[in-house]
């Protein structure tokens, strides 16, 4: 569930940076810049609250998301549970995250942008959960000829001791 939480507070932050702030982000002095971000950040934290947020799966799989992007991709939900704890539960992460990781990513922001790349294409999610927080990782790439999935390998020695 952590990294399903993340990933939600990881958006909503990311969608704090809106034009706006991209275009005169470069100007502002490193105190402005920290200001500015954590008041846009401060307030997206407060719109999770009004967010239909569901706890969905079966356990150890449960995951949060929002209610009405699940009900968008249809398919079978296990375990839903949706209460008004589970949107304030990520209020409270979101504003966590901010008091204590803003200045943290408004300084990788600000190495970004002085790289010359976009602000808006800073991967805000991406450093916040899978580097700073370490609730998600990033997915390894499998090696040439790996199966990970339930195709045969014939290169599987376990499966051909079944036969």
């Amino acid at each position: 569930m952590q990294c399903s939480a993340c990933d939600l507070v990881g958006s909503k932050l990311s969608d704090s940076l809106d034009s706006k702030i991209a275009t005169s982000f470069k100007k502002w002095s490193p105190k402005i810049r920290l200001t500015k971000i954590r008041a846009a950040m401060k307030k997206a934290c407060t719109k999770t609250e009004a967010m239909q947020i569901a706890v969905s799966g079966s356990t150890g799989q449960r995951q949060f998301g929002d209610f009405n992007e699940m009900m968008k991709r249809g398919g079978t939900m296990t375990g839903l549970s949706m209460t008004p704890e589970h949107s304030k539960a990520l209020k409270s992460l979101c504003e966590a995250v901010v008091d204590d990781h803003a200045d943290q990513l408004v300084s990788l922001m600000s190495a970004s942008v002085k790289a010359g790349k976009r602000l808006l294409d800073f991967k805000l999610r991406d450093e916040l959960c899978e580097n700073m927080l370490a609730a998600c990782h990033k997915p390894e790439k499998a090696p040439r000829g790996f199966y990970d999935d339930d195709e045969d390998d014939p290169n599987d020695e376990d499966e051909n001791d079944e036969l």
